[in-house]
């Protein structure tokens, strides 16, 4: 990712880890979020500004629905925070970690059942880049 330095996690900060696997020729994607040390107040916080928006996008995830419509329904659930929000909001997940289908504000990809973009078997990301003092 552009940007990346590299220094020593301290308490207090948001660690992300992006992995996956190949099984049969089909790909996983699992990103996932935690904190070093104990997590305090704001961090509670700010996972349930993530959760919200979270929670917002898989209702909105219908047959029919445009995937832009999906992100722009979490981002606006994120209020003034949508400005951390500098992600694509998911993408298809099949053969190819990132498989045809993408949900962010440009999309034209409309929703289908099984289409690897309802909620199930597609991968619905919302990263939250939170700056600190210490970047």
């Amino acid at each position: 990712m552009a940007g990346q330095r590299r220094r020593k996690l301290e308490k207090g900060d948001f660690f992300t880890m992006d992995f996956g696997a190949k099984l049969d020729g089909y790909c996983s994607d699992v990103t996932r979020t935690v904190v070093v040390g104990e997590a305090s107040d704001r961090h509670r916080e700010i996972y349930g500004l993530v959760l919200r928006s979270h929670m917002a996008a898989l209702a909105a995830m219908k047959p029919g629905v445009n995937a832009r419509d999906v992100d722009r329904i979490s981002r606006e659930a994120m209020g003034d925070h949508a400005t951390y929000f500098t992600h694509g909001l998911g993408h298809g997940l099949g053969k190819f970690v990132h498989d045809s289908g993408r949900m962010n504000s440009t999309s034209e990809t409309v929703l289908a059942p099984k289409s690897g973009l309802d909620g199930r078997t597609g991968h619905l990301h919302i990263r939250l880049w939170w700056r600190t003092n210490r970047g």
